[in-house]
């Protein structure tokens, strides 16, 4: 007995600090991961409002407001976005924050239908380094552009 007592004293005394070696492997990755799902939350939200902006710029088009009160109009939906900057009519800029407005159709014949594009130029903070790494996908100067639409039919 006391000799299986002095070779699990050994084992145990030679296994010392390896709990602290390996949560220092582990460390960054949790970490990686969950910055990363941060990251797609914030991503996920910022779509969210451009989806909610659209609709409150499709709302303004249908009744036969202006270009410039539609975009006045989806900037209050997109309100709790970071914005560098908005463009009504045309899309020229790529920078990260940046806002593209553009209207299908307004001022058309009733019963057609209106459609509001919005677009934001929204920046990762941890997945275009990570997707690169892996080889996955390349997002330029790490901003990828968000989408939304929304169409309603003309008054």
């Amino acid at each position: 007995m006391g000799n299986l007592q002095e070779r699990l004293t050994r084992l145990w005394r030679g296994q010392s600090g390896v709990q602290t070696v390996e949560f220092a492997f582990l460390l960054p990755l949790v970490l990686l991961i969950i910055i990363g799902m941060i990251d797609l939350g914030r991503g996920y939200f910022s779509w969210l409002i451009i989806t909610n902006g659209a609709r409150e710029g499709a709302r303004a088009a249908v009744v036969g407001k202006p270009l410039s009160t539609v975009g006045a109009r989806v900037q209050d939906g997109v309100s709790g976005l970071y914005l560098t900057g908005v463009d009504v009519g045309s899309c020229p800029s790529s920078a990260a924050g940046r806002l593209c407005i553009t209207v299908d159709n307004l001022g058309g014949n009733p019963g057609a239908s209106a459609t509001v594009h919005v677009r934001y130029n929204f920046s990762y903070i941890v997945l275009p380094s990570i997707m690169q790494w892996v080889g996955v996908a390349t997002f330029p100067n790490g901003v990828l552009q968000l989408h939304a639409q929304s169409s309603m039919r003309l008054e």
